[in-house]
This record gives C-alpha cells, sequence and structure tokens, in this order.
C-alpha cells in the first residue's frame, strides 16, 4: 500500500476541478470575434463609466442657482401656481367619516 501525503491528495482534487471548471467554461463565445466584440463593450463601458466618475461638470443645484442669478425673471414666483387646489390636503390634515370639515386644521379659527 502506498501512503500519500493528504495535503498532496487535496492539491490534486483542487487541480482537477480548477481544470475541470475551466473547460466547462471554455467555448463560451461562438467565435474570437464575437469574444473581441465583447471585450471591445466592456471596456469602452469602463471608460464611459471612468469620465462620468472623474466629471468635471457642475452640480445641478449650481447651475439652477447661477440661471437665477444671470435670468431672474425665469425664475420669479407666480401666486396662482402656489394656492392648492381642490384635491389637495392641508398639512396635518387626515380624513376621518366621523370628523367635520368645519375642524380642519388648515382653516382660519
Amino acid at each position: 500500500m502506498r501512503l500519500v501525503c493528504p495535503l498532496a491528495r487535496a492539491r490534486t482534487r483542487e487541480a482537477r476541478r480548477t481544470s475541470a471548471g475551466a473547460r466547462a467554461i471554455q467555448g463560451y463565445y461562438r467565435s474570437n470575434d464575437q469574444l473581441r466584440q465583447r471585450l471591445a463593450d466592456f471596456i469602452s463601458a469602463y471608460n464611459l463609466g471612468l469620465s462620468f466618475k472623474t466629471s468635471n461638470a457642475p452640480a445641478p443645484m449650481s447651475l439652477s442657482r447661477k440661471a437665477s442669478a444671470t435670468h431672474p425673471q425665469l425664475f420669479k414666483l407666480n401666486p396662482l401656481q402656489q394656492m392648492p387646489g381642490p384635491n389637495s390636503k392641508c398639512p396635518g390634515e387626515t380624513f376621518h367619516p366621523i370628523v367635520s370639515r368645519e375642524s380642519n386644521a388648515c382653516s382660519p379659527g
């Protein structure tokens, strides 16, 4: 009977599993051109992501501040647009069938 080190046996099993996994993955692409196209798409997407990450473009809030400073007539508030409509709720208002509408928290007095 031949004695074999358990570590050597484990390494052999691991090598077999690795090569079997490599054989299973091998041949995923039908041709080398398909693989090249996939890698080119991946690299271009990666580079595009880097360009977004390192962009020096201003944030949207700073753009709106700058626009409101240069064109204030575009940012004037219209009081008609600020009035609540008939279907809007006042802050803190909850509908309950027993409570009457006269006891609304938004109504004066």
